[in-house]
C-alpha cells in the first residue's frame, strides 16, 4: 500500500473510531501521521476522502464537505445556456445578456456566480459543464448516483429548438459517459477517476471534448433519445430536470416541448402578482400569463416553483407582505415552491438610470428580513422555500440587500416576531438529522395527507412525518386536474407530480442502517397517492411525472412508459 493510501484510511478510520473530533484535531493528527509513516507532502481533503468507501457524514463534515448540498436526496447540478437577449426587451432589474454591461452573459446573472463562472470557463458547452461538475461531486466524496439537472441563463424555451435539444443531449451524454468510465458493478472506482483526474490540483489530466463538436445526429437517430434512454439505467441518473421561463414562454406548445427534453420541474419567473408593476418593470407578460401558466403546468403533471420579487419599484413592504398571502389563499397560484430574490439596483440595468435620479430606492437587508419574516406566516406546510435571496455576489450590486446570508436573518427577524416558519425546508429530515439533538427514525412515520384546490383541479399533498420532532421524511403530491391538454392525460387520470424521500443519498440498491433512504417510505407514499384516487376520487390510472433517470423505480411498481410519463391502471 502505498503512503498516501496509507496516510488517508489511517486519517479516516481515527474520524470514524471519533479519535478525532475538530478541525483543530484533525490538523495536528494529520502532521503526527505524516511524520509517523514518512509523507513528505499533506494531501489535500478531496483526496483523503477519495479512499473512503463509504464515509460517515462525520467524517465529510471534518473533511470540509458540504453535506446540505445533497443532503435533500439528489445532487444538483446546475448548468448555464449561451447568453441571448429575450425577445421583449430587458426588465429594468435584469443584469446580462449579449454584450451587457458584465459582458457576454446568460440573462439575469453578472458573470460572478457559480454556475455561471463554471459556465463561462467551459464555454457554455453542456458537456463539459455537467462533466466538470459531476467530477468536483465526486472529488469531494458526495453521492452523484442521484442528479437533478437544472438549465440556468434567461427563458429556455425561447431558445431555437435545434440548440434546446442538443443543449440537454450534451449534459445527458455528459452523466452517460462519467457512469461508463468510473463506475464498476462494485460502485465507483476511484483508481480509474485518479487516472483521469489530479486531486491535488483539482484538474483534469485528460480533457474531455466538447459535446458541442459532435454530430448532433448519428445514422439519423437523435442523440438526445438515445442518450435518454441509456440514463434510464445508467449509474448516474437524472431522477429531477429543472429550467427557467417566463409565463409568456410557457403555454401549451412549449409544456409539450419540455416534456419530450425531460423536464419534470419549471421555475417561472413571476417576480409579481401586479399587472401595473409588471408593466413598469417591463416583464413582458401578464399575471393572467401566470395564472395560466401555472395551470397548464399542473394539469401536465410538472411541479411548479415560483421566483418572487419584493421591492419591486412602486411597491410597498405591506404590498409586497400582501402579495405573499395572496399566492396562497388565490387558488389561482398556490407554488409548489418559491424562490424570494429581494429587487437589487446593478449596475448597467435601467433600474439603474432611475436610482441614480432619486427615483427609486432598494429594500434594505432588515426591510426585505421583516417582510420576508412576516410572509411567512402564510406559507403552508406543502410549500419549500428554496431560496431567499440571489446567489449574485452582493459586492457587485450598487444598492439592495447586502447580505448573501439573508435567509438567516429572515430567521432572526421570525424568531423575534414568534412566527415559526413551517415549509418543507425547515422541516426537511435531512437538515434536522444534522443536529445532533435530533435521532430521527424512518419507523416513526406517520402517514398524514392535507387537500387543497389550487389552478382549478384539487391537490393532496400526502407526507411521512415524524409528528413529535415535527419532521418530514418524504412526500407525494396527488393531483386531481382541471383541464388537461395532453392526450396520456384523460378524465379518469390522478397526477403524481412529485415523489421525494429525503436525506443522505445512498448509491442505488444500498442500504444503511441510520439513513432515510430505502426504507420504504417511497413506496408507502406512492400506494396511499393510488389508494386516494382509486377509493375517494373514482380515477382508474395514475399518470406519473417521472425523470428519466426514474422511470425504472416505476416500473418495479408496475408502471409502464407512455409518451413522456408513467402510468399505471388501478
Amino acid at each position: 500500500m502505498e503512503k498516501k493510501q496509507l496516510f488517508a484510511q489511517s486519517l479516516i478510520q481515527k474520524i470514524e473510531a471519533k479519535e478525532i473530533n475538530s478541525v483543530g484535531e484533525l490538523n495536528k493528527a494529520k502532521i503526527r501521521l505524516a511524520g509517523k509513516i514518512g509523507l513528505n507532502q499533506l494531501p489535500p481533503n478531496p483526496t483523503i476522502l477519495s479512499f473512503a468507501k463509504n464515509p460517515s457524514l462525520r467524517t465529510k463534515q471534518l473533511l470540509g464537505i458540504k453535506p446540505v448540498r445533497t443532503i435533500s436526496g439528489v445532487a444538483p447540478l446546475a448548468i448555464m445556456a449561451k447568453p441571448i437577449d429575450c425577445a421583449h426587451g430587458t426588465c429594468i432589474f435584469c443584469p446580462g445578456g449579449e454584450k451587457s454591461f458584465f459582458g457576454s452573459i446568460p440573462k439575469s446573472y453578472t458573470g460572478h456566480e457559480p454556475a455561471s463562472m463554471r459556465a463561462q470557463s467551459n464555454q457554455f458547452d453542456p458537456y463539459l459543464q455537467s462533466f466538470n461538475r459531476l467530477y468536483q461531486f465526486a472529488a469531494t466524496n458526495h453521492n452523484l448516483q442521484k442528479i437533478e439537472l437544472i438549465v440556468m441563463g434567461g427563458t429556455f424555451p425561447s431558445f431555437p429548438k435545434t440548440y434546446r435539444h442538443s443543449f440537454v443531449a450534451g449534459a445527458f451524454k455528459a452523466l452517460n459517459d462519467f457512469s461508463d468510465l468510473f463506475f464498476a458493478p462494485s460502485g465507483f472506482d476511484f483508481k480509474k477517476f485518479n487516472a483521469f483526474f489530479d486531486p491535488k490540483k483539482f484538474e483534469y489530466k485528460k480533457q474531455p471534448i466538447s459535446f458541442q463538436k459532435k454530430l448532433l445526429h448519428q445514422k439519423g437517430k437523435p442523440v438526445l433519445k438515445k442518450e435518454q434512454k441509456k440514463n434510464e439505467t445508467g449509474s448516474v441518473r437524472m431522477v429531477t430536470f429543472c429550467v427557467e421561463t417566463k409565463p409568456d414562454y410557457c403555454k401549451q406548445k412549449h409544456i409539450n416541448d419540455l416534456l419530450d427534453l425531460g423536464v419534470t420541474r419549471v421555475e417561472l419567473g413571476v417576480q409579481a402578482l401586479d399587472d401595473n408593476l409588471l408593466s413598469f418593470s417591463n416583464r413582458g407578460h401578464s399575471v393572467q400569463d401566470s395564472v395560466m401558466a401555472t395551470q397548464h403546468l399542473k394539469d401536465s403533471a410538472l411541479k411548479v416553483t415560483y421566483h418572487m420579487m419584493p421591492g419591486l419599484p412602486h411597491s410597498t413592504s405591506e404590498k409586497d407582505i400582501g402579495m405573499f398571502r395572496e399566492l396562497f389563499e388565490n387558488s389561482d397560484f398556490c407554488p409548489d415552491a418559491l424562490k424570494i430574490y429581494p429587487c437589487m439596483v446593478l449596475p448597467g440595468t435601467p433600474l439603474y438610470k432611475q436610482y441614480q435620479k432619486g427615483l427609486f430606492s432598494p429594500l434594505t437587508t432588515k426591510q426585505a428580513a421583516r417582510i420576508i419574516a412576516k410572509a411567512k406566516r402564510f406559507f403552508p406546510p406543502w410549500v419549500r422555500i428554496q431560496r431567499i435571496m440571489r446567489d449574485i455576489p452582493t459586492q457587485f450590486a450598487i444598492k439592495g440587500v447586502q447580505h448573501n446570508n439573508l435567509r438567516q436573518f429572515v430567521k432572526q427577524k421570525a424568531l423575534e416576531l414568534g412566527i415559526e416558519c413551517q415549509c418543507i425546508r425547515c422541516r426537511e429530515a435531512g437538515h434536522l438529522q444534522q443536529k445532533k439533538s435530533f435521532q430521527l427514525k424512518p419507523n416513526n412515520a406517520t402517514i398524514q395527507t392535507i387537500k387543497y384546490e389550487a389552478s382549478k383541479g384539487m391537490e393532496i399533498f400526502i407526507s411521512a412525518e415524524d409528528l413529535k420532532e415535527n419532521a418530514l421524511f418524504g412526500f407525494c403530491r396527488l393531483r386531481i386536474p382541471f383541464k388537461p391538454f395532453r392526450k396520456e392525460i384523460t378524465s379518469s387520470s390522478a397526477l403524481v407530480r412529485e415523489l421525494h424521500v429525503f436525506g443522505e443519498p445512498l448509491l442505488l440498491g444500498q442500504k444503511k442502517k441510520d439513513s432515510i433512504q430505502h426504507k420504504g417510505l417511497g413506496k408507502q407514499l406512492l400506494q396511499k397517492a393510488e389508494e386516494i384516487a382509486k377509493n375517494e376520487f373514482s380515477k382508474r390510472k395514475i399518470v406519473v411525472i417521472a425523470g428519466i433517470g426514474a422511470r425504472e423505480y416505476y416500473r418495479k411498481q408496475d408502471y409502464i412508459l407512455k409518451g413522456p410519463f408513467m402510468e399505471k391502471t388501478l
